[in-house]
């Protein structure tokens, strides 16, 4: 039989996503990279010179608890394109709200492309 007065600690999904880049020889250059829980960022392959990356939550959606935190750098004339997988999913939660934070900066005579 179960114990009605017990109630368990639903999982909470938390990460944290970071890339960095700097211009090197006139090509953008990955120096610095960070992937915690289930924030992870992918660089796919790509035919020209303006890396691609990738935001990806492989939680499968945000619910109350959740934080999740995505960071991108472009050093001094670098160029990018940022996108996410997939549209982050947000359900229906009771008690604490879901976070999720998206930062970027760009130096001087760089480009984003989001």
């Amino acid at each position: 039989m179960l114990d009605a007065s017990h109630h368990p600690t639903a999982q909470r999904s938390h990460g944290r996503g970071f890339a960095s880049f700097a211009a090197r020889d006139g090509v953008a250059r990955l120096v610095d990279l960070h992937q915690a829980g289930s924030a992870k960022v992918m660089f796919p392959r790509v035919s020209g010179p303006v890396p691609e990356v990738v935001f990806l939550n492989t939680s499968g959606g945000l619910t109350g608890g959740d934080d999740i935190g995505f960071r991108l750098d472009l050093g001094t004339g670098c160029r990018a394109l940022a996108t996410t997988q997939t549209a982050e999913r947000a359900y229906a939660s009771t008690g604490s709200t879901a976070r999720l934070a998206v930062s970027a900066t760009v130096g001087a005579g760089g480009r984003l492309d989001w």
